[in-house]
C-alpha cells in the first residue's frame, strides 16, 4: 500500500544537513501546483498515497491537455501542460467521494479497495472535470467527475 512517506525527527535533519553540501542545481525543483478555471481537463496521475495516522487519500495528477472550458475563460488564466493538481480526501466523507468520483473506475480495473487503487493509478490518463470554489479568498479546486481517456 502506498503510504507518505515518514521521516523520523532525526531522518529529516540528516536529510537537509546532506542537501546542505549539494551544488544548488542538484536541489529537486518544487513542483508547482496550479488553481485550475471550472473545465475539464487531461491529466496523468503521478502518484497517489495514502496516510492512515492522518487519514487522508491524497492523488497527483498533471495536465496533460485541455478537455473543455466554458467559453470566455481568459486562456492566461488556464495553466500549462504538466502543472500538477492534487486532490486529497479525508476521513469518511473523503472516502464516500471517492467512492463518488472514481468507484466506477475502481469496480472497472478490478481494484475495488482503496490501497489497491492507489498502487495502480499512477499513469493512468484521465479526464477530471474540475470546479473552482473560494474560501478565505483564496481559490481551491474540487474533482466535479472522473473518467478513464
Amino acid at each position: 500500500m502506498a503510504q507518505a512517506q515518514q521521516l523520523s525527527k532525526e531522518e529529516k535533519l540528516a536529510q537537509f544537513n546532506s542537501m546542505l553540501d549539494m551544488d544548488i542545481n542538484e536541489v529537486e525543483d518544487l513542483p508547482e501546483y496550479a488553481t485550475f478555471p471550472a473545465g475539464a481537463y487531461n491529466f496523468r496521475c503521478v502518484g497517489g498515497v495514502i496516510d492512515p495516522e492522518k487519514g487522508f487519500v491524497r492523488f497527483t495528477f498533471e495536465k496533460t491537455g485541455t478537455a473543455e472550458i466554458p467559453d470566455g475563460t481568459p486562456a492566461e488564466e488556464i495553466p500549462a501542460d504538466g502543472s500538477l493538481f492534487g486532490a486529497t480526501f479525508r476521513g469518511k466523507v473523503g472516502v464516500q467521494l471517492i467512492k463518488k468520483m472514481f468507484g466506477g473506475i475502481m469496480n472497472a480495473n478490478n481494484t475495488p479497495k482503496i490501497p489497491e487503487f492507489v498502487d495502480s493509478i499512477e499513469n493512468m490518463n484521465f479526464v477530471l472535470v474540475l470546479s473552482q470554489r473560494e474560501y478565505d479568498g483564496k481559490k481551491f479546486n474540487d474533482v466535479a467527475a472522473a473518467a478513464l481517456m
